[in-house]
């Protein structure tokens, strides 16, 4: 039924395409946080969503395609490449992140 709800939203995006953008939180409860290293690139893509956080500073994350992503920077100096539908969200306790749209994605760095 998610992915039904997802597949809907998404398909509501696409007649709304050149509009300010979408957002998508497909995330659950139960979903859990994977770690990235400084300097690895963590990615999420397709259809659902994904949570990462970086174990030291310097991290690269990336959602492609109708996603929620959710990355977390303590240390700082991460990038964020959100493309599609995404709704993507950095959370940069250290500061100095930066982040890139392309497309209605939604993207916000704390």
């Amino acid at each position: 039924m998610k992915r039904f709800a997802l597949f809907v939203f998404a398909l509501g995006c696409w007649s709304y395409f050149c509009c300010a953008g979408c957002v998508v939180d497909a995330r659950s409860a139960d979903d859990r946080t994977e770690s990235c290293r400084p300097g690895q690139t963590c990615s999420c893509d397709g259809v659902g969503s994904c949570d990462f956080a970086c174990t030291g500073s310097g991290c690269h994350f990336r959602c492609d395609g109708v996603t929620s992503c959710s990355f977390d920077c303590p240390g700082g100096g991460c990038d964020m490449q959100c493309n599609g539908v995404s709704d993507c969200d950095l959370t940069c306790a250290g500061g100095n992140c930066t982040a890139t749209c392309d497309g209605p994605a939604h993207c916000a760095v704390r």
